[in-house]
């Protein structure tokens, strides 16, 4: 039998949502949750990628876990900063299928109880530089594609992933 770590990820994930669940509405404990994941996130960031000891495996449960927590934070400007700090910092992480999966999902997850604003979300990310990078000369057809193209089409396979999964998880 092999490791799936599409499965474990999502499955710890669904372990704190379903204890952030019996919190009571207002418990501030989700809040604290991403704050110690951001702050996470962003040393991860800050490393280069490859030095970094966070297997793709770990990287995607970290996101699947800030979907968690994010989907129970009730005051909106704080989901707002925490989506737009993560997605400005995903490209050099959402290069592997398993991480992009988990970021998609986890924004999937957040549109349970914010659909309106993950949607807004991923329409400012779908507008900036790093989204609209396209191959198209032919130097590049020859000599490959850069790393930022390859990012770019990392990500707005991410942005389509992540629209269905919102799509799944919108508030019926």
């Amino acid at each position: 039998s092999m490791f799936d770590p599409d499965f474990w990820s999502l499955a710890l994930s669904q372990e704190v949502h379903f204890f952030l669940s019996a919190l009571p509405e207002h418990d501030d404990l989700p809040a604290k949750l991403v704050d110690i994941l951001g702050g996470l996130h962003l040393e991860i960031w800050r490393k280069d990628r490859d030095a970094c000891e966070l297997s793709e495996c770990q990287r995607a449960a970290l996101m699947n876990l800030n979907g968690a927590c994010l989907s129970h934070v009730g005051q909106k400007d704080k989901v707002n900063s925490s989506l737009d700090f993560l997605m400005s910092h995903s490209s050099d992480l959402i290069t592997e299928p398993t991480v992009r999966r988990a970021y998609a999902r986890a924004l999937g997850m957040v549109a349970q109880r914010h659909f309106e604003l993950v949607l807004g979300v991923l329409g400012r990310v779908a507008k900036t530089d790093a989204a609209t990078r396209r191959a198209g000369s032919i130097a590049q057809s020859l000599f490959g594609k850069s790393t930022a193209v390859q990012q770019a089409e990392c990500l707005r396979s991410m942005l389509a992933l992540a629209l269905g999964y919102c799509a799944v998880y919108a508030p019926s």
